[in-house]
């Protein structure tokens, strides 16, 4: 009796066991996937923000959108490849420096010149938020795999675009 009462708790520690590690590995992907819709959702606010600060008017609006929808995907798609950290970070300037042009190309000098002086605002605005957030959160790293970027490296690298 003792050895089949034995036998049922290992069998129900290892069925626990199994479904917790089952779990986290979900939790993964899923914190992968929110990481993409972060970063559409952040590029839908951009396109949102120009629109409005920019007095943009409909065709411009609508070539901003679609620059950032594609930009957002692009820059998922780098984000989520086998490639070096390194190789990464270059694909992701090569991006940018890509969606810039395309940026400068459809706002015109004007309005252009306007959108890097309120890039230049609110990166100030986030190197204070950031500058108090480093006091507060001394010493903490973000955890990531292998050689993959995590969303606050994507977002720093960002943070001026």
């Amino acid at each position: 009796m003792k050895l089949n009462l034995k036998l049922i708790l290992i069998m129900v520690m290892s069925l626990v066991i199994s479904s917790t590690m089952a779990q986290g590995k979900k939790g993964r992907a899923g914190k992968g996937q929110s990481q993409a819709q972060n970063i559409e959702k952040r590029m839908e606010r951009v396109s949102i923000m120009m629109e409005q600060q920019l007095a943009l008017n409909q065709q411009q609006s609508q070539e901003i959108k679609t620059l950032n929808e594609e930009f957002a995907i692009e820059l998922i798609k780098v984000r989520d490849s086998n490639l070096s950290k390194e190789e990464k970070k270059s694909q992701v300037k090569a991006l940018v420096d890509k969606r810039q042009e395309d940026l400068q190309q459809v706002l015109g000098d004007e309005k252009w010149e306007q959108w890097k002086e309120k890039r230049k605002e609110l990166a100030e605005r986030r190197a204070e938020k950031m500058k108090k957030e480093k006091k507060s959160k001394k010493g903490k790293k973000a955890s990531g795999e292998g050689d993959g970027l995590t969303e606050d490296e994507i977002n720093e690298m960002l943070e001026d675009y």
